[in-house]
């Protein structure tokens, strides 16, 4: 198989994390060398996380009283069922733990939804961008809005605070831990330039990226992604800073 890789895919180490690597190993397990039989168990996979996203996202939306048809949207969409039943995309398996880490957290079992994020996580990177937005569930939903006090004019919920912070390092411990089976020297160099590769070589799929590519052809008369890559991240960061800090957020979670 990595000798039909054209030169893009087998020439840069993977950026699959360690759950999505062990849905690779059980395809091995189960198909060996049939790369048929390993396409029906990565599918199987696949399946039974939409399975579980319709079983933790319909007990979810009847938890917050909101119309139970909606995870239909989800389960029924052709885009959702071709790109990742057919074309075998993990992000499924990422939305299972995330949707169940989201159910756990409306319970009030923080630890336990962290837990899941980081297996969810550990599955793709697309959740760490969700971190920082716990931030007002925690600090000022009506569930941890308890105790509140003044700190340089601001109300701040300490323990809620805490809470967060207690919250988000489960995560990245828990993370660390899965990754670890993994270490060597050369992990970090060779993960960083795989995950870099998505801001400074990949463009399909690229959203603002192709309006900020138009914008540098019709100025410079040439791809700007060299810039734009180094721009992107920056932006990225900043807007999640804007929401979390900033913008007023309705917390469904209370």
């Amino acid at each position: 198989m990595y000798a039909g890789m054209g030169s893009l895919n087998g020439s840069h180490f993977t950026n699959y994390p360690p759950l999505n690597q062990l849905c690779f190993l059980i395809a091995a397990l189960f198909a060996s060398k049939s790369i048929f039989g390993s396409v029906i168990v990565l599918r199987t996979l696949i399946i039974l996380a939409d399975l579980g996203i319709l079983y933790f996202g319909k007990k979810l939306l009847q938890n917050l009283n909101l119309p139970i048809k909606n995870i239909f949207w989800y389960v029924l969409n052709p885009f959702i069922i071709i790109e990742m039943t057919g074309n075998l995309h993990f992000e499924s398996v990422m939305l299972f733990f995330l949707v169940w880490a989201l159910y756990k957290l409306q319970q009030q079992k923080w630890i336990f939804a962290a837990i899941l994020i980081a297996c969810s996580v550990s599955v793709k990177l697309i959740p760490l961008l969700f971190l920082p937005l716990f931030f007002q569930w925690f600090v000022y939903s009506k569930v941890n809005f308890k105790a509140k006090e003044n700190w340089l004019g601001f109300k701040i919920n300490f323990k809620g605070l805490l809470k967060f912070i207690a919250f988000n390092s489960i995560i990245l411990i828990v993370t660390a831990l899965l990754f670890l089976p993994f270490f060597s020297s050369e992990l970090i160099d060779n993960y960083s330039n795989s995950v870099g590769l998505w801001f400074r070589n990949f463009e399909f799929n690229a959203s603002f990226y192709y309006i900020f590519r138009e914008i540098g052809y019709l100025f410079r008369g040439y791809n700007e992604i060299a810039i734009i890559g180094k721009i992107t991240p920056v932006l990225t960061i900043l807007f999640l800073l804007y929401v979390t800090f900033l913008e007023k957020i309705k917390i469904a979670f209370s």
